[in-house]
């Protein structure tokens, strides 16, 4: 069975913010002594604000193909950046091109923690 094909079970999405709890959230330099997932200046957290659709957005990269992180960034900036408040309409975002968006900064390890999870799911279904 083609991993890429597999779709999420039962309890996937909590496994994966598990995951990116412990692999976002500790690397993050924002994180705050209440969170995670933190608040900043009384915003939920990017990561976490737009958590189902960037999960979303990471599986449908992956079943996209092709190399690196091309594919996950593809998706990322169709289904999640499109409809930022800090995203323009020519697609630019301002937190993004200065390294200040903690989704757009910390996505590689979301895309890892996704991955994981759900390669511990598909050798479970193999």
């Amino acid at each position: 069975m083609d991993r890429s094909q597999t779709k999420p079970g039962e309890g996937f999405y909590e496994e994966v913010r598990k995951a990116v709890l412990e692999r976002v959230c500790g690397y993050c330099v924002d994180r705050q002594p209440s969170g995670p997932p933190c608040t900043l200046q009384g915003h939920l957290c990017c990561v976490f604000g737009h958590f189902q659709p960037v999960v979303d957005a990471v599986l449908e990269g992956s079943a996209l193909g092709g190399d690196g992180m091309q594919p996950y960034l593809l998706r990322l900036r169709e289904k999640v950046c499109v409809s930022c408040e800090h995203c323009g309409s020519a697609g630019r975002c301002p937190l993004r091109e200065h390294m200040l968006c903690p989704l757009s900064f910390y996505f590689p390890l979301f895309v890892e923690s996704v991955e994981s999870v759900r390669y511990r799911e598909w050798q479970k279904g193999a």
